[in-house]
């Protein structure tokens, strides 16, 4: 029973880079089909864009953090799916940014294998980058290397306080929602995002990414941002869709 139990754990850990199982469990959920990208965005970058802005100088007010919409994590209402995200604090309308998706970010051809390992949290951006969203171990270790390599004087590059059990940024958590079902319609969606390479020095710390290698700093930082796909109330779990098919 106990063998059972540990092959049981390691093939639940593997199988979302099995690309068999991959296949077939793409077949069997509901997705979301687009002719390209930018069609797949609920908002456009502009607006994305004035959004961010606008949250990080809130959070860079005294009581900032703690005056904006809450993301608790707890256990999903959906059975063994482990943890959950949910709303706290006020509702949200649609188009209104939710959450980030945390991690370093890694460009295609960049070395991944060892930190992939029974590690859940890698998302693939349609163009093949890859954000390494697992708090813990050596993505954690790679994850604040990289943070500190980044730094200039006494500023932070990056947000840290996702890595932390509760994160002091509450939105830096999107790699914990899950993905959606035929009885859990998604509520949020996912959209790639580039911050510009001048973005404020000052607002940086709270973007929860960093780049793997320190030549890709001149690149626009790459994230990814969960926007509300109708309005959610305050209460509800977040559920997006894993399984986006970009036709080309």
């Amino acid at each position: 029973m106990r063998v059972i139990k540990s092959l049981s754990k390691r093939w639940s850990s593997y199988k979302y880079r099995f690309v068999p199982w991959m296949k077939l469990k793409i077949r069997s959920q509901p997705t979301t089909r687009v002719i390209d990208v930018e069609s797949d965005k609920v908002v456009p970058d502009e607006e994305i864009f004035s959004q961010l802005k606008s949250l990080f100088e809130h959070f860079k007010s005294p009581g900032g953090l703690q005056s904006f919409h809450k993301l608790k994590i707890a256990e999903s209402t959906i059975a063994d799916a482990g943890c959950g995200v949910f709303l706290t604090g006020s509702n949200l309308p649609k188009g209104q940014i939710v959450a980030l998706y945390p991690g370093t970010v890694y460009l295609p051809y960049e070395p991944i294998f060892l930190q992939s390992i029974y590690n859940r949290y890698i998302f693939k951006c349609t163009d093949g980058v890859l954000i390494d969203g697992n708090n813990r171990g050596l993505s954690k270790t790679i994850y604040k290397s990289c943070e500190g390599r980044d730094r200039i004087s006494h500023l932070p590059s990056a947000d840290l306080t996702w890595l932390d059990p509760e994160p002091t940024v509450s939105v830096n958590v999107g790699q914990f929602v899950n993905n959606r079902s035929l009885s859990t319609p998604a509520n949020v969606c996912y959209q790639e995002f580039d911050f510009p390479v001048d973005f404020d020095r000052a607002l940086r710390k709270f973007i929860p990414n960093v780049y793997y290698q320190s030549r890709n700093f001149h690149r626009g930082m790459r994230t990814v941002v969960l926007v509300a796909a109708r309005d959610i109330s305050e209460g509800e779990e977040l559920f997006s869709s894993y399984y986006t098919v970009i036709k080309s």
